[in-house]
């Protein structure tokens, strides 16, 4: 067994939790989305589909967020065509 110093107290002050616990986020958020396995990140897993958020129309910037008609997605926005 290899240790620092003569103290093993496994109590030591150092051995408390350093940042304070965070509240859990609330019980009606939902998951945006979860990266699609092969392909870097760049890919969105919504509706059981890979899409790219940065240019699909149905799933622009996330798996929530439809262009209206006439709009085109944009690196992830909507935008007039």
């Amino acid at each position: 067994m290899v240790g620092c110093g003569d103290d093993a107290n496994p109590t030591a002050p150092d051995a408390a939790l350093d940042a304070p616990r965070l509240p859990d986020a609330p019980r009606d958020a939902r998951v945006d989305a979860y990266f699609c396995e092969g392909d870097g990140g760049l890919t969105l897993s919504c509706d059981n589909m890979c899409v790219d958020p940065q240019i699909d129309h149905d799933h622009c910037g996330d798996c929530y967020t439809t262009c209206a008609a006439g709009q085109v997605c944009r690196q992830g926005s909507c935008e007039a065509d």
